[in-house]
């Protein structure tokens, strides 16, 4: 195979395009990502599926890509998938690492696992496309990944031989004995190179189909949308859905400040000049940024999400990763004359708790400033664990501070407790 030399670092997506169609959804999941600079796609020119991501990576390493990654047209990705699977690949030395996807039928489980006794299982020894097992957190290692969203190197497809990806048939049947991405797999292993799968980097996988009526009586009556709500309520509240919401507005240059602008004003307003202030539950800083314009104080950030805190340092503020649920204030104890935290409240198991935390952060004779909504409408969204009404907050407020008042705008309540 006619091959050019590499140019280090250069990334090339290879979109599989076997049924030459380009889904908005993925077209506009593609654009929002962020690439190296100088990375380059290619569309795999086949009707075949194998054919399709071998003719990909073969116009890839024409290009001298060092590396490509293998993207299916029926997913979408999250805007920092690459810089996040090459944050992996370096701290594993690894070479071949996936997203984690799903079958996109039933029983919906993931597209990666193990080898047991030849067959292909999940992480509970069954068959993986008959039953459902998580296949763990963070990064896992496997035996065999599937194709969609997975990062190659250029050593592992010299190593392995031409192609990459081979369907294996059975004789004389019209159906695969092997797909392409399992024998890739394990000639991969059988070349000594391992193969990860990164949990956190979630790839939604989605198929053309047709729901009749016993379908839709069938979700209805095993009360879907009641499970699915739980499920997205439970992954609002930990850092990996922050990160992917402040990554989205980050790259749309989106801010949230207009719909919090009465909000804002009445907390800048209680904000001393010059004031060493916390910010818990940060965000993008925006809130920072406003005190700092109007009142030249010194801020940092805390926050949960790691591509938060990263923002906050970019705009010059000090940040701390920092989950305030298990946290304690130890070295930070006493540290500030204002404590802030906008609409994390609500976010919060333990409130009271929570308020605790945020007032031993505080100096005495500061104040700890909350904003949390009183507009119902918006206490019910999913990310939201509760609400409160005019008395809840002034009790919650008085059980956990000596002196408090507070106020209501349209959207929300600013409550204020003196330390």
């Amino acid at each position: 195979m006619t091959t050019v030399p590499m140019k280090p670092g250069l990334l090339c997506f290879v979109i599989s395009n076997n049924h030459h169609m380009l889904p908005d959804p993925f077209f506009w999941s593609y654009l929002k990502m962020r690439k190296p600079n100088g990375s380059l796609a290619v569309k795999g020119s086949s009707s075949i599926k194998c054919a399709s991501i071998n003719d990909g990576i073969h116009q890839s390493l024409l290009f001298g890509a060092e590396w490509v990654f293998l993207m299916d047209v029926d997913q979408t990705f999250p805007p920092m998938t690459i810089p996040r699977l090459f944050e992996t690949a370096k701290k594993h030395d690894a070479k071949v690492i996936s997203v984690l996807y799903h079958l996109g039928r039933a029983p919906y489980g993931p597209v990666a696992g193990w080898i047991k006794d030849g067959n292909y299982v999940n992480a509970n020894g069954e068959s993986w496309r008959d039953y459902y097992a998580p296949i763990g957190q963070g990064v896992v290692e496997v035996d065999w990944v599937g194709s969609g969203g997975l990062l190659i190197h250029r050593d592992v497809l010299a190593k392995i031989g031409w192609p990459p990806f081979l369907d294996e048939w059975e004789p004389g049947m019209s159906f695969r004995k092997v797909g392409h991405d399992c024998t890739f797999s394990e000639r991969v292993k059988e070349a000594g190179f391992k193969i990860y799968v990164d949990a956190s980097i979630c790839s939604p996988h989605g198929k053309f189909q047709y729901f009749g009526t016993e379908w839709a009586e069938a979700f209805h009556e095993s009360k879907m949308v009641e499970h699915m709500d739980g499920v997205i309520h439970r992954q609002t509240l930990e850092a990996d859905y922050w990160d992917t919401v402040w990554q989205g507005e980050l790259l749309k240059g989106h801010e949230r400040e207009a719909q919090y602008a009465d909000t804002f004003k009445q907390i800048v307003e209680k904000v001393p000049e010059n004031a060493r202030v916390a910010d818990v539950g940060c965000g993008a800083g925006v809130l920072m940024t406003k005190l700092r314009d109007a009142k030249n104080v010194h801020c940092t950030g805390y926050d949960f999400s790691e591509q938060a805190v990263q923002i906050v340092k970019s705009k010059g503020f000090e940040g701390r990763v920092e989950d305030v649920r298990n946290f304690d204030a130890n070295g930070d104890s006493g540290r500030y004359d204002v404590v802030l935290a906008t609409h994390v409240l609500e976010h919060m198991q333990e409130d009271k708790g929570f308020l605790r935390v945020l007032k031993s952060l505080c100096k005495k004779g500061g104040q700890v400033i909350i904003a949390t909504p009183s507009n119902p409408e918006v206490q019910d969204i999913t990310e939201h664990v509760r609400g409160y009404n005019d008395q809840e907050i002034k009790d919650l407020m008085a059980s956990v501070f000596e002196s408090s008042e507070v106020q209501k705008n349209a959207r929300d309540y600013v409550a204020v407790g003196k330390v």
